[in-house]
This record gives C-alpha cells, structure tokens and sequence, in this order.
C-alpha cells in the first residue's frame, strides 16, 4: 500500500497537483505537498505539522491510509473531480469518462513526390552600354561655352595678318 500511495502522490504531482490531504491512521487528515517529503533510505517520508501537540511530525509515506485533493476554497468538490480527472488524463493520457474510444487512424498512403525540375537558365547579362564620345574641347572656348579671344573688328583673329599677296 506505501508504495501505491507514493506512486499515486509522484502522479498527481507530475500532473500539476503536488499538494494533496493524506489520511492518517489515527482517522485525521493533514494537508502536505510533495516538497515537505523526502527519502530517509528506502522510506518516502512526509512531514507534517500538528497544530495540537505544537510539532512537526515525521510519519511514513506507508502508514498513510488514503490519499486525497483538497478542492479550493469556495470551490465544489464533486464539481472539482472533474478538474482532477482532466489534468491526469492530459498527463497520462487515459480517456475522460463519456468519452467515444479512439478510432484508429486509417493509414496514410504515401504522398507522391514532387519531381525536381532543372531551374530555367539564367537570363543573358544585359549589353554595357557604349561611352558616350567625349567631348570636342576648343581650345579658345571656356569650359562655360565662352570665347576666349574676341574676334577683332575686322572679324580676324588677334596675330593674325589682314594682308594678303594679291
């Protein structure tokens, strides 16, 4: 039965529910949690605290004689079984009562495999385009597009000679 109540108690805890009410030989409860137990050689040991006789007692996991959730405040225990049988169905996977049993799953026909395409080619590089010519440059012009050496009055150049061998 120790073992049971240990094994039971270790489920309820990984369940999310560590605190239980242990049923004591001497027809009390005392509420514990998993945490104020430990192991003094091969026995699970509880430690409770008795408020009459102002001790903590150190009693077997084995003694106890049931095992019990204590329901919240204000919360109906009847109601309150229903939370418990959900949270260890969920942990141990067990069916909820009312429940259809599970079908078996159909097997799964295998999916066909896509087949791989070759990627298309890449697309050809785009031509450079060609350089635009540079520029003709004048050497009597400005980078503005100004003549540098006015012509004179006669429309010739400065240096240049106005007579001609005629």
């Amino acid at each position: 039965m120790a073992q049971l109540i240990s094994e039971i108690w270790q489920g309820l805890r990984d369940a999310g529910l560590p605190e239980v009410m242990l049923y004591l030989e001497d027809n009390s409860a005392s509420r514990c949690h998993w945490d104020e137990t430990t192991l003094i050689g091969d026995v699970r040991v509880a430690l409770l605290a008795d408020q009459d006789r102002k001790i903590v007692r150190i009693l077997p996991v084995e003694s106890v004689t049931g095992i019990g959730i204590a329901s919240p405040k204000g919360t109906d225990p009847s109601g309150y079984k229903s939370v418990v049988m959900i949270k260890l169905c969920q942990t141990f996977g067990g069916m909820l009562p009312g429940e259809p049993p599970p079908e078996e799953p159909a097997p799964i026909a295998a999916a066909p495999q896509p087949t791989m395409a070759a990627p298309p080619p890449p697309p050809p590089p785009a031509p450079e385009p060609e350089p635009a010519p540079p520029p003709k440059v004048d050497a009597l012009t400005s980078r503005f597009g100004v003549s540098m050496k006015p012509a004179t009055a006669n429309g010739t150049r400065p240096g240049s000679s106005s007579f001609s061998s005629r």
